[in-house]
């Protein structure tokens, strides 16, 4: 410990370079506590789930393209590397030209559309084309005898894994993500460790696993910091301060991707836009404070009743509307009467806050946008308020009292 404090300066340049070490090695440790969106996908929201996956298409498509030209160019350091030896260097230029290929395979996928699990599979897919090419040279190179496996070009394929490893550290991916997809090159070089017969060899592969090990760490890291703030930044820009549900701006964006996604699979989607009824006499009678209170209880108590999959947005001041994805009219009606009978939520006077609601769905209603499912459950949610409100006006006029 003297030694290490012996390069350090004196004085409280030295606290300060000892409190910004301890402050970073808080900030490793708490890499250990994952919450549990860094952990699995599977809380993931669409609209973090469609972000994940522009990220990774575009970073996807520069790294394939980088790797199909740079596993081609590296022929001529081949040659030099073997000494023009034919018999190892024809069957590595075989084996780069078919790599360089199925790289520039990887980066002609049209992935705009696809869902992250195939973004995700194509990432992986990258890593395994790589992987299969180290397991491959390393066949070429054992033909070659002793002399081949201690020189230097041996030694940078032992490389290739760990630079593998290195790249995947610019895509925002969760632990569960990024440990299949490293498991994948890690595996590829510890089978080869093992399998050396020792010598410089031994020595070789050794050294490149230790390096491995430490790039496994660190590639985790990385990734999971960019996921933390690909989620920090997705959480700022699509909730809404007050209530914690989806902003009107973010539920734009959402609509979007449902509808083409409904559109193309003709599945259903259910929109119902819902009114809190006399909310205005809470902010007259109480003030804001408490209407905003008000707001917050209902969310609060729509949200935790919601499946997975659904959205709940704040479309105005006290209009709200649930996204049912996968859900036809019939069902979402029932779910909504569901959520809402005996009230929302207790009035600041001690009475149930009610609401109205409409109901629209995109295979039902058959519109061509989802503006148009808008218009369709606005007008039934005024229809609600006209006979005499607290109820749900679905396709056809049926009428559904919320009853309390």
């Amino acid at each position: 410990m003297d030694a290490i404090l012996a390069f350090l300066p004196d004085g409280g340049t030295r606290n300060h370079a000892l409190a910004q070490a301890a402050e970073n090695l808080a900030a490793l440790l708490a890499v250990m506590k994952l919450p549990p969106r860094l952990m699995s996908s599977r809380d993931h929201s669409v609209l973090l789930s469609m972000r994940r996956m522009h990220f990774l298409t575009a970073r996807l498509g520069v790294t394939a393209i980088f790797l199909c030209i740079a596993t081609i160019a590296w022929i001529p350091i081949d040659g030099v590397l073997f000494g023009w030896d034919w018999n190892i260097l024809l069957p590595l230029i075989v084996g780069r030209m078919a790599t360089g290929l199925m790289f520039f395979a990887i980066a002609s996928l049209q992935l705009r559309s696809a869902s992250l699990h195939q973004g995700v599979g194509a990432l992986g897919s990258t890593i395994c084309i790589g992987t299969g090419f180290f397991i491959y040279s390393h066949m070429v190179l054992a033909g070659g005898g002793s002399a081949v496996l201690e020189g230097p070009g041996h030694a940078q394929y032992l490389l290739m894994p760990v630079a593998l490893a290195v790249g995947i550290s610019i895509f925002p991916l969760t632990l569960k993500e990024v440990s299949l997809i490293l498991f994948v090159p890690f595996a590829a070089l510890m089978f080869e460790m093992l399998r050396s017969d020792g010598g410089e060899a031994w020595s070789h592969t050794g050294t490149a696993v230790s390096l491995m090990c430490a790039v496994v760490i660190t590639t985790a890291v990385c990734s999971l910091s960019q996921l933390k703030l690909l989620i920090a930044l997705e959480e700022q820009s699509t909730i809404d301060p007050l209530t914690g549900t989806l902003s009107r701006r973010a539920g734009i964006e959402l609509l979007d991707l449902l509808f083409a996604r409904s559109d193309r699979a003709k599945s259903p989607l259910s929109l119902a836009l819902l009114d809190l009824d006399h909310f205005k006499k809470v902010n007259d009678g109480y003030g804001h404070d408490a209407g905003d209170q008000l707001l917050r209880e209902v969310v609060q108590g729509l949200k935790g009743r919601l499946r997975r999959e659904d959205a709940l947005i704040r479309w105005g001041g006290e209009e709200f509307l649930l996204v049912f994805s996968g859900m036809p009219a019939e069902s979402a009606a029932e779910l909504i009467v569901k959520l809402s009978r005996s009230g929302l939520a207790l009035r600041p006077d001690g009475s149930m806050q009610t609401a109205s609601a409409g109901l629209a769905e995109q295979q039902d209603d058959q519109v061509q946008s989802w503006h148009e499912l808008i218009e369709i459950a606005d007008s039934r949610m005024y229809e609600a308020k006209k006979l005499g409100r607290n109820r749900l006006i679905a396709r056809g006029g049926k009428s559904y009292h919320f009853g309390g």
